[in-house]
C-alpha cells in the first residue's frame, strides 16, 4: 500500500512540473542547438566543347527508269439495238416515277323538288321580304341532314320558314365518279316576294 501511494505521489508531482512549465525547461536543457549554415552555389564549369567538323554533303537520286506499257489491243463488241443484253433485265422507263393524283369527279346535291316554301301569312301582312340562303348536307338518297342559316333574309320568321322547307324537300344526291354520296355544300337561296 505505501509503495502504491508513493508511486502515485510520485506521478502527481511529475504531472505538476510538466504543467507548471518545468518540463519545457527540461525539454530545451535536452535538445541541442540547431545551426543554419548557408552554402554558397554549385559553381560548376561550363561543359567542354569538342568541336567537329561539318561536311556538307549533296544525295543525287537516280532517275527512274521510263515505266513500261505493254500493249494492249482492245475490240468493243458491237450490238444491234434491238437486241439488249440477255444477263440484264429491262429497264421500265416509268420506275421510281409517282404516277399524278388521280381526279375525282365530284357533283355537289341540288334542289329536285319544284315545290316551294309556304309564305307565312303574318310575314304576308307586314310586307316582309327579303333572300335566304342556306348551307345543306344531303345522304345519298337525296334527303338533308343538316341545315344551316348562310345568310338571312333580314326576318327571322322568313328564314326559319326556309329551314322547315328544305328539311323536308327532295335533292338530286351529290356524286363521286358518278356514284352517289353522302355530302356537304350544297347551296339553296330563296327569295321571299309578295306579288299580287
Amino acid at each position: 500500500m505505501t509503495g502504491v501511494s508513493a508511486m502515485v505521489l510520485g506521478l502527481m508531482l511529475a504531472g505538476y512540473a510538466f504543467a507548471n512549465g518545468l518540463g519545457a525547461g527540461i525539454v530545451e536543457a535536452l535538445a541541442p542547438p540547431m545551426v543554419v549554415v548557408t552554402l554558397q552555389d554549385d559553381v560548376r564549369p561550363p561543359p567542354e566543347r569538342h568541336e567537329t567538323e561539318t561536311l556538307s554533303t549533296t544525295v543525287v537520286a537516280p532517275e527512274p527508269p521510263p515505266p513500261t506499257i505493254p500493249d494492249q489491243n482492245f475490240t468493243a463488241e458491237k450490238k444491234s439495238p434491238i437486241e439488249g443484253d440477255a444477263t440484264k433485265p429491262p429497264v421500265d422507263p416509268g420506275a421510281g416515277v409517282t404516277p399524278p393524283p388521280r381526279s375525282v369527279t365530284r357533283a355537289l346535291p341540288k334542289l329536285a323538288a319544284k315545290d316551294k316554301p309556304e309564305y307565312p301569312p303574318s310575314a304576308i301582312r307586314g310586307h316582309k321580304e327579303g333572300t335566304t340562303g342556306l348551307d345543306v348536307c344531303v345522304d345519298a338518297r337525296g334527303r338533308a341532314t343538316s341545315v344551316s342559316l348562310a345568310s338571312s333574309s333580314g326576318h327571322e320568321i322568313l328564314d326559319q320558314a326556309a329551314i322547315k322547307w328544305v328539311r323536308t324537300t327532295r335533292f338530286a344526291p351529290g356524286t363521286l365518279d358518278g356514284q352517289a354520296a353522302a355530302m356537304c355544300g350544297a347551296r339553296v337561296f330563296y327569295e321571299w316576294k309578295i306579288t299580287n
